[in-house]
């Protein structure tokens, strides 16, 4: 295919695409009477969890929508769609005759690349990896910074600090936000739990990310804040996998059956305070146990002598980068230097109707702006690509590789890059100069699997 010509078809493709896409947007919108603004939809944030947190009632009148405006029956066993709006619309491209032109583009472009939908296979799947996908996972989660905050004025510190609405955390509830920096960049990836007493910040787990600082930051002078590190004192034990709620319920209480996703309780086990979270960013279940660092520790080795479940030590780095990746799942690792809430797809974690958060008047400003933005690159040849690896469309460099992993999903290399945002769209074939060599790749939809979060809200 001459060169010229690929370049043409590419941007006719990105224009329709767009366009479908934010009516894919407005279609959620109106279907579920959400009061979102359709840019503020990220087009591969899951859909239900994390995300835009729908639930089963939600899917019921997502289907019914989409049905009535596309003009596609929504079958009981397509459920691939609900991942995410990109899912949507290769479903809609997939089964609907409108938007010929598009739905050419795209075939040749499939054609041109080579794109193979690539089945799962256990036999692909490292040990561990199988356990968290399909069996249960237990183990330490790395170092990760934990600063707890209480106070008469906990809440206002917290509220200055992060994205998110914590205004309306009730006692076991969670929250994942961010931290930005004056420019509206990212500094900080968190979860927070308010628990009875006080609120806890914890980190993403990859690097310290000085959140105690930040929480600084936030605090007013003659506030009344108490910031406490947690970090040396205890630790997090993660229990995931689709059997990882059976487990916590055996093991623990028949209590935690009533965690719903970004829910806590606190309870006491052997006669250690625990607190207990379902996160569930994984896209299975996910649970943490968060006590004092001893009491951790004895736990994970019982566990482990018992073969109840497949542990793994604190190091098993890549395995928990492998799921984030595959469900393009926020990650401090994964963030370029000077990324944004927008151009790492993670909008949903910001709460625009606030308006005395850091760093949000720098953030509103790039609201409708351009800049480069996160994708998920494949490869047919089984490359790993370099980190800064350059992007290219034609002669022209459009953006960078930052991470790579093999996928087990796919059989396939995957990587976490960040291109021109007029290019972000699923299946756009892109050349990667990487060691003197020039590997053909594309983007795609993410997340890259149907996750348990999914499946459970459609009762499956």
């Amino acid at each position: 295919m001459d060169m010229v010509i690929r370049i043409e078809e590419i941007n006719s493709y990105v224009e329709a695409r767009r366009s479908l896409t934010n009516e894919v947007k407005e279609c959620i919108i109106d279907a579920l009477l959400l009061e979102e603004a359709p840019e503020l939809i990220g087009n591969d944030a899951p859909l239900f969890g994390s995300g835009l947190g729908l639930d089963s009632v939600d899917a019921l009148g997502l289907a019914a929508g989409i049905e009535q405006r596309f003009g596609v029956e929504v079958a009981d066993t397509e459920i691939s769609l609900f991942r995410s709006v990109n899912a949507i619309v290769d479903y809609i491209l997939e089964k609907t005759e409108a938007w010929p032109a598009i739905r050419e583009t795209a075939g040749r472009l499939r054609e041109a690349i080579g794109v193979d939908e690539a089945p799962e296979s256990g036999e692909r799947e490292p040990n561990a990896y199988r356990s968290a996908r399909h069996g249960l996972l237990v183990g330490r989660m790395s170092p990760t910074e934990r600063v707890s905050v209480s106070g008469r004025d906990a809440l206002d510190c917290l509220a200055r600090s992060v994205t998110g609405n914590v205004s309306e955390l009730a006692v076991g509830d969670l929250l994942q936000s961010l931290m930005l920096d004056d420019a509206g960049k990212i500094a900080a990836i968190v979860w927070i739990y308010a628990r009875s007493s006080d609120y806890l910040v914890l980190g993403d787990g990859d690097v310290d990310q000085g959140i105690g600082d930040l929480l600084e930051c936030g605090r007013q002078d003659g506030q009344e804040v108490e910031l406490r590190s947690e970090t040396e004192t205890h630790d997090l034990l993660s229990v995931s996998g689709p059997e990882a709620q059976d487990f916590v319920t055996d093991y623990f209480s028949s209590d935690l059956l009533r965690l719903a996703y970004c829910q806590g309780m606190e309870l006491d086990h052997a006669g250690v305070q625990v607190s207990i979270c379902r996160y569930g960013d994984s896209g299975e279940f996910d649970f943490r146990v968060l006590g004092p660092r001893n009491a951790i520790g004895a736990l994970e080795e019982e566990i482990a002598k018992s073969s109840m479940a497949r542990t793994i030590p604190p190091s098993e780095k890549e395995l928990r980068r492998v799921l984030a990746m595959e469900m393009k799942s926020p990650r401090r690792a994964f963030l370029d230097e000077g990324s944004s809430p927008f151009s790492i797809g993670v909008e949903w974690a910001v709460q625009f109707s606030r308006e005395d958060f850091r760093g949000r008047d720098a953030l509103e400003a790039e609201r409708r702006g351009s800049g480069r933005r996160a994708i998920l690159l494949t490869y047919s040849d089984g490359s790993v690509l370099q980190q800064g690896a350059s992007i290219g469309i034609g002669d022209r460099t459009v953006g960078k590789v930052k991470s790579s992993a093999y996928s087990p999903t796919l059989g396939l290399t995957v990587s976490w890059a960040y291109v021109d945002q007029e290019y972000a769209w699923p299946l756009v074939p892109f050349s990667v100069e990487t060691e003197g060599q020039v590997v053909e790749a594309w983007s795609r939809s993410a997340p890259l699997f149907v996750t348990r979060t999914v499946t459970d809200n459609l009762n499956l």
